[in-house]
């Protein structure tokens, strides 16, 4: 992987925003090298991957078969799971701490770094300050001379979790194997900065992007968006935003698509996957707790709020063609399968998959998990071809929707 410092034209200046300053061009802190791994995490990611080199049938045998709803839950999967009951939780939550574990086990989880054309840190001015984001360009050999698209991504945690790092592995894998540029960005975490915070930030690194995708050699007509889990659901609130906007200012971008992986979009829902899979299955009810009040809470928001629940958005026309991941095991299953029936019958383009046999968090699980690394290759393919040209109706890669 060549390491590029940042070119003074490459992000030409423009305005953050209507009305707003223009930010400073980026520039370089230090070459994007693949995150280091903890050791701490080592020994589960071992275990896993040792489980995830075995043929299906001896590891069906290592690990006893987890089923539910019709579902069995992937092997290597499962015995990440039986190795967490063995893993010391601090009766303190310290953000500080956390972030370092989530960025630990996301690291080890996620296997070696998928080489990409060149990776590029950028510092820029944002609605509060300095932010940082991350720049990949596919292989040179993969690129033709056309522009690419360009795509935002916005990382997963709870919107209090979560960095650059935590899913490089996701924007390299994104990157080479759907051919586009991917800007991976980060924004103000709760609980110190809560909601709106998340919000404002996701809306202005859009705007930033899709104003400077010429000057790297992206197509600004085909910038989207996309996130894990809680990046999901800013990515769908962001594209929510911007087709209000373009209600009252045809001028106004939207966003040419949106990729929504495992997304909450309904806080504090009674949904039956919220009620089956919320202890013990990776993402526990304590911190879904924790999260909402953290970021919802705290800022005195209502959970009602469509910036902060986007199911219970009243107009979703107008959005742009989307692609919904779901994990079998996921409670935040239900309520991301309900939003892409509304986004339908809204008369927007889905293509909904549920992943049968994975976790939430399973995009980053591509180190330890064949089935998911296959998972990610297959949604990256699918999202190259609803970016390929405009789209009025989708068809899926998948067939029906896995159940």
């Amino acid at each position: 992987m060549r390491r590029l410092r940042v070119d003074e034209t490459a992000w030409p200046a423009g305005t953050g925003g209507p009305g707003g300053p223009a930010p400073r061009v980026g520039t370089l802190v230090r070459a994007a090298r693949p995150p280091r791994r903890d050791p701490i995490a080592l020994p589960v990611v071992a275990g896993a991957r040792l489980v995830r080199a075995l043929p299906d049938w001896v590891a069906r045998r290592l690990v006893r078969d987890l089923s539910a709803d019709g579902d069995t839950l992937e092997a290597s999967l499962h015995f990440v799971l039986l190795l967490r009951r063995f893993t010391p939780v601090e009766p303190e939550r310290d953000p500080v701490q956390m972030r370092a574990d989530h960025r630990r086990a996301l690291v080890g989880a996620a296997g070696s770094s998928t080489p990409v054309g060149s990776v590029t840190d950028l510092r820029v001015d944002g609605p509060s300050g300095v932010m940082s984001a991350r720049h990949y360009m596919p292989p040179a050999q993969d690129r033709d001379t056309s522009p690419l698209p360009l795509v935002v991504f916005y990382h997963g945690g709870g919107f209090a979790l979560g960095d650059l790092d935590s899913v490089d592995q996701v924007c390299r894998l994104l990157c080479a194997h759907a051919g586009v540029q991917v800007l991976s960005v980060e924004y103000r975490l709760a609980p110190e900065n809560p909601f709106p915070a998340a919000v404002e930030d996701a809306d202005f690194w859009f705007r930033w992007a899709q104003q400077r995708a010429a000057g790297v050699g992206a197509d600004p007509q085909r910038v989207a968006v996309a996130g894990d889990s809680a990046g999901g659901t800013l990515a769908a609130v962001v594209s929510r935003r911007a087709a209000a906007r373009r209600r009252s200012d045809a001028t106004a971008p939207v966003p040419a698509a949106q990729l929504l992986l495992y997304p909450s979009m309904h806080h504090h829902s009674d949904f039956p996957s919220r009620r089956a899979f919320n202890t013990g299955f990776f993402l526990e009810q304590e911190d879904m707790d924790w999260f909402f009040d953290s970021y919802v809470v705290a800022a005195g928001a209502s959970p009602d709020d469509p910036d902060v629940s986007p199911l219970l958005a009243d107009d979703l026309t107008g959005l742009p063609p989307t692609v919904v991941i779901t994990a079998g095991f996921d409670p935040l299953r239900d309520e991301a399968e309900a939003y892409a029936a509304r986004l339908e019958e809204a008369g927007v383009p889905v293509l909904l998959r549920r992943v049968p046999g994975m976790l939430h968090g399973f995009f980053n699980m591509t180190g330890i998990s064949r089935a998911a690394h296959e998972a990610v290759l297959t949604t990256a393919g699918a999202f190259a071809a609803v970016l390929a040209q405009p789209a009025t109706s989708l068809t899926s890669p998948w067939g029906e929707l896995d159940e």
